[in-house]
């Protein structure tokens, strides 16, 4: 019994996607630049490589900009991946709430913004009727995936400067860690956001029943 519970113990520390104290994730911090997250986590050209986590094969992207870093997103197409990750999160970061990736969603502006009415009615009503009408792609992006899953409530456990938000996405999943002033600064965005879309389709619900009347 001993014995077990030291394997699960190892497999928390040294398994789960965390940080220590010191850092943000892995052994990296947030804003750090991509030569030092290339050096830390040995990347040749890419900001990705693929590891064996929980005997899954997953891919880890690091994401930086102008600011450093500021994403690191773990996905796998394995069907058991948030099955075996949200035990361990569990037990190393507590009960998780749920949250949408607000930072992501505002990745995503552009193209949300093409469709107000969908975006409403999945907010407001969890209605996908008007999602399921549009086409499945728009400038090589799966349109579909990217409102559907960005708008999908995800597990969320804060620690330190950091969210970590984990991601059902049939078949596998996602598990994506932020810095935690970024995801709640996009979360007022994505409000403002919000409130924008629903004028467009207030807007265009008042001009259909506009021209009804005229008919009249």
């Amino acid at each position: 019994m001993k014995k077990i519970l030291l394997l699960v113990l190892l497999v928390i520390i040294f398994v789960v996607p965390g940080s220590s104290q010191e850092d943000d994730v892995r052994k990296l911090k947030w804003g750090m630049s991509y030569k030092t997250v290339k050096e830390i986590e040995g990347l040749g050209r890419d900001f990705y490589k693929t590891e064996e986590l929980l005997g899954m094969k997953v891919e880890v992207v690091f994401n930086c900009g102008n600011r450093g870093l500021y994403s690191v997103v773990y996905s796998s197409k394995n069907v058991e991946f948030t099955e075996r990750m949200a035990p361990l999160l569990i037990k190393r970061y507590g009960e998780p709430g749920t949250d949408l990736d607000y930072s992501f969603l505002m990745e995503s502006r552009d193209i949300l913004d093409e469709y107000p009415q969908a975006v409403v009615d999945i907010v407001v009503d969890k209605d996908f009727t008007e999602l399921n009408q549009i086409g499945t792609s728009y400038a090589n992006v799966d349109v579909k995936k990217i409102i559907k899953g960005g708008l999908a409530a995800r597990q969320k456990w804060e620690y330190g400067n950091t969210v970590a938000m984990l991601l059902n996405d049939v078949p596998g999943g996602i598990l994506s860690f932020r810095p935690k002033t970024e995801h709640y600064e996009n979360k007022k965005k994505f409000e403002a956001f919000l409130e924008e879309l629903k004028k467009q389709v207030k807007g265009k619900a008042d001009k259909k029943s506009k021209k009804k009347d005229d008919i009249f």
